[in-house]
């Protein structure tokens, strides 16, 4: 999956109103670049469980997602005309030239959609069963041969079967009450259907043509209202309306029904609309023909029949049976004539039967539905949906009392599903549209997941490459869009912001990275050549003009990492067929663009280990060809050398890992390193001579995770090797380069697996911007005062997993992502909201910050921010 969806689009935008902008700052968009609203929405359906992960159903059911929950990915699987969930992870696709395909969703660690079966069929009709359920599932289609009962197998091998040709029921359907489990023997379902000569029966079905027949019919040959209510007491509970009684049971096989008992007391009599068995009792929804509806209950015993409800006699009543138990509690939607259609409990005893909760207070009626508790996310409960009297319909959760019944969507949000897998439901506003909505049971765990409809039409995801003179030279990322992937260049105007002309320039896909620098008043960048093999990378160059762009390297000569500008030329790696990797130099035309040549350049092969650095100035490398040692060079005619015989003061980082560790402070280079004999990395300090060069103690450290310069001084984290109980193993530390100016900050604890933000610490003069443990931003100068949260104007700190911060003129920048966007000053704890609803991709470009900005109106687009 592309690395833009991971870090944008399960990235939560923030729901806020704008507030006044930082005093001196102006946030402005540059241009919309991808001019298509978004605010459609993706209307996410259908969603199953995957290993790691889940799919669903978006963009009218036209699209299958898949989403990795492992690693933060997600991706389009499939496309077609339409898309249907037929049982778990089997999907039906339509296609554009009609017919029906049926696809299998997988899970980690592959998560990808593959043809379930070659067979099709040429019309989808109605699924009967739970396509979220265990037990097997039942489906209508037509093979041009007439309407049938489907069922998907996957023994012996993946397909679909047909298993029955009965007669449509009196609503046009082929089955209903459809009932299914895994016994010892395999799977088993049962279901009422219409037989050509036996009439409405009782059906069971192995999933096999030969194992598909009626069981019992109770009137042969004939039409009658039989309903399958479920498995009680070790058989099953039928209905038949009007029916003298009107109960009975059957034993699963072929003997005749038996008589269990009536409803009211006028034997046959009664009306059936609804029945079901939940969690060892059966619900039924009848009309005795004395009372109306009302809500009646059987634990399968004559005594144990009765009546729930008594509301007022009334025949049309709205009433449905429990969908869900929790904790011995049945809940159900009803309206009792006084208080509308509302969401009712019962324990099974009409004394136990009341109302929840009148969220429309009087007769209007919430209307309940979408009742579950399959919310992983909430030990007990029920969620639902509800329309309060003036709201949209929103998400509740309710605990069984009026006063633990609470609604998690934010005002203005509209529930338009119910919670369809742990937690998960669809949801939509006039900002986002309907997009996936996540719930932990609280209003303020329910919030947006991620914005599909954003990822694939919600901007041109502007990318910041680099900058030449006053303008920024950066990528279009636009997914399925007309704008797509291509380079662009912005003097911050929207008549300035134009895509550099290129027509044989590099190919600049998602997936193709680009790395670039400045030489003078160019950008020299790599990027993938054309109709060419995968890792073709050429060095391109570009003036940022209408000029276009030109390619340095020759055919054939493919970049293999970064450049670096060192001097007044760009120092670079590249590999062709004759000479195979070497170091390579370029002063911005075709012509300067070459092999470095000179003493100890050497005729072999480089073989890297790691990626090439700057240091003070100088390009260092390890070679895994020369037993992994350091390497430099300058550009020079000395061509490379080994960094000991440079700077043999250095020594010690030769037995680091590349990227090395490293920072600048006046007169003083900070790295992490160790020595030979010892495990255990220490932070060295040198002013470029070997008596100058030694490590700073700092008692038990067995890491340095990271080194930032900060003014004249720089801070560090360690992690220590050993730590007496209830100290934190994770320190953050200051040093000037002395060992007397070097102490340990008193932070809050900091993040174990070393994640210090988007784009790292940044550095705001003499402070320090970094995250706690909790993934919020802190700033420090060293000291205990000095050392504390960033804070909202109400008071709130601000999360952080994937934002960023730059420093901007007197000010600090800093994305919470999820939590907005944000100017700091430099005084006090509190931040000043910046008038755009997110930002990131920071890019500084004289007087001005280049930032990708998001509204809801245009997506994700170029902005800057500029003092008044």
């Amino acid at each position: 999956m592309p690395s833009l969806w991971r870090s944008c689009v399960l990235t939560l935008l923030p729901l806020l109103v704008p507030s006044p902008a930082q005093a001196g700052l102006v946030p402005r968009l540059v241009r919309d670049i991808e001019p298509t609203s978004y605010a459609v929405g993706s209307s996410p359906r259908q969603l199953t469980s995957l290993r790691h992960g889940f799919a669903f159903t978006a963009f009218g059911n036209r699209e299958l997602w898949t989403v990795d929950e492992r690693e933060g990915g997600i991706q389009q699987s499939l496309r077609r005309a339409e898309i249907r969930q037929v049982w778990g992870s089997v999907y039906a696709a339509r296609e554009d030239a009609g017919g029906w395909g049926f696809w299998i969703v997988d899970g980690w660690p592959f998560f990808g959609s593959t043809l379930f079966t070659p067979e099709r069929v040429g019309r989808l009709g109605a699924v009967h069963g739970d396509p979220q359920g265990d037990g097997p599932v039942a489906f209508e289609a037509d093979q041009g041969r007439g309407r049938g009962l489907w069922m998907p197998t996957f023994s012996p091998q993946p397909g679909i079967v047909e298993i029955a040709r009965p007669l449509a029921l009196d609503d046009g359907a082929l089955a209903r009450d459809w009932l299914s489990w895994w016994g010892t023997d395999g799977a088993r379902s049962f279901f009422i259907a219409r037989h050509p000569t036996r009439g409405t029966a009782l059906w069971r079905t192995d999933g096999s043509p030969a194992g598909t027949f009626p069981l019992v019919a109770p009137a042969p040959g004939k039409t009658v209202p039989l309903r399958l209510a479920g498995f009680l007491r070790g058989r099953f509970l039928l209905t038949i309306s009007g029916a003298a009684p009107e109960l009975w049971w059957s034993d699963g096989t072929g003997r005749p029904l038996r008589p269990f008992t009536t409803i009211g007391p006028r034997r046959g009599g009664a009306t059936i609309f609804e029945a079901k068995v939940i969690e060892g009792r059966a619900f039924l929804v009848a009309d005795d023909g004395l009372h109306g509806r009302q809500l009646w209950t059987t634990d399968g015993t004559v005594a144990g029949t009765r009546r729930l409800t008594r509301f007022p006699a009334d025949a049309q009543r709205s009433i449905g049976v429990p969908a869900i138990h929790v904790e011995g509690t049945w809940y159900f939607p009803a309206d009792d004539g006084v208080h509308g259609r509302e969401l009712w409990a019962t324990d099974g005893s009409p004394e136990g039967t009341r109302l929840v909760s009148d969220l429309c207070p009087g007769a209007c009626g919430s209307d309940p539905r979408d009742l579950t508790s399959q919310n992983a996310t909430v030990p007990y409960g029920v969620d639902f949906t509800a329309a309060g009297p003036d709201g949209p319909r929103a998400l509740f959760h309710s605990d069984g009392t009026a006063g633990g019944t609470v609604r998690l969507t934010p005002p203005g949000v509209t529930a338009t599903t119910g919670i369809q897998r742990s937690g998960y439901f669809a949801a939509a506003d006039e900002a986002f549209g309907e997009e996936l909505w996540s719930s932990g049971g609280t209003p303020e765990t329910t919030m947006m997941s991620f914005d599909l409809e954003l990822a694939t039409n919600g901007g041109s995801y502007p990318s910041p490459l680099g900058s030449v003179g006053d303008r920024l030279l950066f990528r279009t990322m636009a997914y399925g869009s007309d704008i797509g992937f291509r380079l662009w260049s912005s003097d911050g105007t929207a008549a300035g912001t134009f895509a550099v002309p290129g027509p044989r320039g590099p190919r600049m896909g998602i997936s193709d990275d680009s790395t670039a620098t400045r030489l003078g008043g160019r950008l020299l960048f790599t990027g993938q050549v054309r109709n060419a093999p995968p890792y073709s990378s050429a060095l391109w160059a570009t003036e940022g003009t209408e000029s276009g762009i030109v390619r340095l390297t020759p055919p054939g000569v493919a970049v293999v990492d970064r450049p670096f500008t060192v001097g007044t030329q760009v120092l670079f790696f590249a590999q062709d067929a004759d000479h195979g990797t070497r170091l390579w130099a370029s002063e911005g035309t075709a012509e300067t663009t070459r092999q470095v040549t000179g003493p100890e350049t050497g005729a072999s092969s480089i073989e890297l280990s790691g990626s090439p650095m700057l240091l003070q100035g100088r390009l260092i490398f390890r070679r895994y060809d020369d037993f992994s040692n350091i390497w430099t060079a300058d550009g020079g005619t000395e061509g490379i050398r080994r960094l000991s015989e440079v700077r043999p003061e250095l020594a010690p980082l030769e037995n680091e890992n590349f990227p090395l560790r490293l920072a600048e402070i006046p007169g003083k280079l900070l790295f992490a390193a160790r020595l030979p004999t010892s495990l255990n990395e220490r932070l060295w300090v040198s002013d470029a001579t070997q008596g100058g060069t030694f490590p700073l103690e700092t008692p038990g450290t067995a890491s340095v995770d990271g080194v930032f310069a900060a003014g004249s001084r720089a801070f560090f984290f360690v992690t220590l090797e050993e730590q007496p109980p209830g100290v934190d193993p994770h320190q953050l530390w200051v040093t000037d380069g002395t060992q007397a100016g070097t102490k340990k900050v008193e932070a809050p604890p900091l993040p174990e697996d070393g994640f210090w933000g988007f784009r790292g610490p940044t550095a705001f003069g003499q402070r320090l911007l970094f995250i706690d443990s909790t993934y919020h931003f802190w700033v420090t100068d060293g000291t205990s005062a000095g050392t504390f949260p960033l804070l909202t104007p109400d008071g709130q700190s601000i999360f952080t997993y994937s934002g960023s911060a730059s420093a901007f003129g007197s000010h600090l920048i800093v994305s919470g992502n999820s939590s907005g966007c944000y100017a700091w000053d430099g005084t006090g704890a509190t931040v000043e909201p910046l008038d755009v609803e997110g930002c990131d991709g920071f890019y500084p470009v004289g007087d001005r910050l280049f930032f990708s900005g998001f509204e809801p109106r245009t997506g994700r687009e170029l902005w800057v921010l500029e003092e008044k």
